[in-house]
């Protein structure tokens, strides 16, 4: 519940003013009627955290929170519970901050007479477009609860594969931090010390020790500007990247260079398919649909291609058709979408073939992890070997001088 503060008259036109605690404002207006007051303002009362959760409510919940609110709503939902009955119940068995505050504002919005789909709309960025179009659909075709049910498995699905990403990348990532901390440690701290010593004998040093001591030297001196540089050029690149006509471009030429482009490619494609497969699955209009899932595309060429190919929809062409026109997807994609329309099976098709490409990114990404470990390494240590070489070099020439 709410804290509101109010604002009314009595009937001989005295103004009176107080607090009452409520679960909308249009119940605070109803009980001041009841009290005989005229309802002259209503308005919340926040205190600082219940900023922040506001706050916090207007900005994207994950995928994970997304699929964990939904799933909790399909399953209470599907029970028979009314919906303002099944977010009071949600806010109270989570423990995600987040999740009770937008079930709580989702709540209050259905108290004051708001469909479920215009509640979330009134929650910003809190929701993507993908669930606010999926559950209007739901809305209107009276499967909420099936609908509510898809999205969670979309967003279940969705999480786990960036999970699985991620938990690939976790060990190369470490492994190339930690060898080049190794390499500039070696290079700023172990090198220095060793040339004292050989300077204090006066020993002429073997070439290769001299490039390293000459590389120790310049990382010494310049390694602080160097690394601002990289970050600047680095911070001027995200910025550059932000002009749409650049960012066109780059993605362009990204989609082209070998191996990454494809792994691109298919990354979102499976991104897009799965998306326009709940859409079509909720019976949600081709032209919004199509809309809608452009804006998981991350990469602006492809993304700027379903646009175009949304036009020639528009136009009459099949959806096939118009995205094997622009060129931009596996011919795979347009060959199983063709055979869906064909067919009349297109939500299914969309679902097989999404779930074709999500496969096709875990063994990219599998394979691309595999490669690149034995590849790090053998570079890495290829490096650590020079190093210690050029270190026992000069150990070795004086020992034999000795002999």
């Amino acid at each position: 519940m709410e804290t509101f503060f109010y604002t009314a008259i009595d009937q001989y036109g005295k103004k009176h003013q107080g607090s009452l605690e409520s679960d909308s404002e249009k119940l605070v207006r109803q009980k001041l009627r009841e009290k005989s007051l005229i309802p002259v303002t209503v308005k919340a009362l926040e205190s600082k955290s219940e900023k922040s959760q506001r706050f916090e409510s207007h900005h994207k919940l994950s995928n994970k929170e997304l699929s964990l609110l939904t799933r909790q709503l399909a399953i209470l939902l599907k029970s028979g519970i009314p919906l303002a009955e099944v977010l009071r119940l949600l806010s109270q068995q989570t423990s995600n901050r987040k999740i009770n505050t937008v079930a709580l504002k989702l709540r209050s919005r259905l108290l004051e007479g708001q469909s479920l789909s215009q509640a979330i709309n009134t929650l910003g960025k809190a929701f993507p477009p993908l669930y606010k179009a999926t559950v209007t659909a739901g809305e209107s075709s009276g499967k909420l609860s099936e609908v509510l049910n898809n999205l969670a498995n979309y967003y279940e699905e969705k999480a786990d594969i960036h999970q699985k990403i991620k938990l690939s990348l976790l060990y190369p990532v470490i492994l190339t931090v930690v060898s080049i901390a190794v390499v500039i440690s070696l290079l700023l701290f172990v090198i220095p010390e060793i040339v004292l010593v050989f300077e204090d004998l006066g020993q002429q040093l073997p070439e290769i020790t001299r490039l390293l001591i000459a590389l120790s030297d310049f990382l010494q001196a310049n390694g602080l500007m160097i690394a601002m540089v990289i970050l600047a050029a680095v911070l001027i690149a995200k910025l550059v990247l932000k002009i749409e006509t650049v960012k066109l471009v780059y993605d362009a030429f990204v989609l082209q260079v070998p191996l990454i482009g494809n792994i691109i490619r298919v990354l979102n494609t499976s991104r897009f398919i799965r998306t326009l497969a709940i859409l079509s699955s909720s019976k949600v209009e081709t032209m919004n649909a199509l809309l809608i899932a452009s804006q998981v595309l991350s990469n602006l060429s492809m993304r700027q291609a379903v646009e175009s190919a949304s036009k020639q929809v528009r136009e009459g062409s099949s959806l096939s058709n118009a995205l094997a026109k622009e060129q931009c997807f596996p011919d795979i994609t347009t060959h199983l979408i063709s055979s869906g329309e064909s067919s009349g099976n297109l939500s299914e098709m969309l679902e097989s073939t999404a779930t074709y490409h999500e496969r096709e990114v875990q063994a990219m990404t599998t394979t691309l992890v595999g490669i690149f470990e034995p590849l790090l390494i053998l570079v890495m240590g290829g490096i650590v070997l020079v190093i210690v070489i050029a270190i026992l070099l000069p150990i070795f020439e004086m020992n034999q001088l000795v002999a």
